[in-house]
């Protein structure tokens, strides 16, 4: 039985935020990358923007990766972003013509709404848990926690421009 104009709506917004969760996560990998794996307190201003510059072209894909390549962040960790990954390219690539099916019988729907949901939900907190680790590098290095949000404000306002 065909999706409703309704549920189709509900799905397409559920999707369209997933889309914009990954991407603020894929903001955050990017900031975490400089700061903790890339740049040191003796780096100027102009060459940490440029490898802001670079590391905003990279895909979540390769951001794990140089993530991982820079050996510092905990295993279990990675392994969670890198099944994020997996569920990511899922939703982005397969999920509409894995099995069209699907969105046709009320309990297969379920399952990928519940699976889209569960994308979400862990974009927020692999989200969380990198802001967690970068803030707590930046705190270690001397920065302090006022000084990092205030900072984080500040960037947010430009980006939003």
């Amino acid at each position: 039985m065909p999706l409703t104009a309704e549920e189709l709506a509900e799905l397409t917004r559920l999707i369209g935020y997933a889309v914009l969760q990954i991407q603020e996560l894929e903001e955050i990998l990017q900031l975490h990358l400089v700061l903790v794996h890339k740049a040191d307190a003796k780096t100027a201003r102009r060459d940490v923007e440029t490898m802001f510059a670079k590391t905003a072209k990279h895909t979540l894909g390769q951001l794990l990766g140089d993530i991982r390549e820079k050996g510092k962040s905990p295993s279990d960790l990675l392994s969670r972003l890198e099944h994020f990954v997996d569920e990511r390219n899922w939703l982005i690539h397969r999920s509409r013509r894995e099995n069209p099916r699907n969105l046709r019988s009320d309990a297969k729907r379920s399952q990928v709404i519940a699976r889209i949901t569960a994308v979400v939900n862990e974009a927020l907190s692999l989200m969380m848990t990198f802001q967690e680790l970068t803030e707590a590098h930046l705190i270690a290095l001397g920065v302090e926690r006022a000084t990092i949000h205030a900072r984080a404000a500040e960037i947010r306002r430009e980006w939003d421009q």
